[in-house]
């Protein structure tokens, strides 16, 4: 919304989409491999097995005006935005993901993930659902031995996981962080959003 999308630029191609809507998911995913391998592997695993994105990406490589246009001919200026993150400590964070995963184990994740392999779901496909499902089905098939070195694993993937997200959001401009462990964030966000508002102190009468 703020820096603009080069993609929006690209009109729907009607004719294109009702070829192509007549394709299964597998068949969409052979012809983008095969015909724009480099935007086959810029997708994620959810992109690549989402018939809907899977089209669209394929209408837009197939565009001729694509990669014509820089992407800073479509960005957004002089809007007036305020940003406002969360944010807490790496330890904090690291200790909530240590519950997440305690809660995961104790609410049957295990057996979820069991009775779906059972059911025909391969170790390959929960890597796609999530890091901590594709760690569970190895556990389910004997890949990782005890429910101790699962855990362990499960959460040193998370907490890279959380790295990467700190690293990411640092990047992002003109944001007014605030820790969610500091007592009167809430208060501290409020006031700054009235004064952004021009609107009086909530505690002024």
């Amino acid at each position: 919304l703020l820096e603009g999308i080069d993609n929006i630029s690209i009109p729907i191609n009607l004719e294109l989409r009702e070829e192509l809507s007549k394709l299964s998911k597998d068949q969409l995913q052979e012809q983008l491999q095969k015909q724009f391998p480099n935007k086959w592997e810029k997708l994620n695993s959810s992109d690549k097995q989402n018939p809907r994105r899977l089209l669209r990406s394929i209408e837009i490589s197939m565009n001729p005006y694509t990669g014509r246009v820089k992407s800073s001919e479509f960005r957004v200026q002089n809007w007036d935005v305020l940003k406002i993150g969360l944010t807490a400590p790496r330890e904090n964070l690291y200790k909530k993901v240590d519950l997440r995963i305690l809660e995961w184990i104790n609410d049957g994740i295990v057996k979820e993930v069991k009775y779906l392999n059972i059911k025909g779901i391969s170790v390959e496909r929960f890597k796609q659902l999530g890091l901590e499902y594709g760690l569970i089905a190895q556990f389910v098939t004997g890949q990782i031995k005890t429910r101790d070195e699962l855990i362990q694993k499960i959460k040193n993937c998370l907490y890279s996981y959380v790295k990467r997200q700190q690293t990411w959001f640092k990047r992002e401009p003109q944001v007014e962080w605030f820790d969610v462990t500091k007592l009167g964030f809430e208060a501290q966000i409020e006031k700054k959003v009235r004064k952004w508002y021009d609107l009086p102190d909530a505690t002024q009468n």
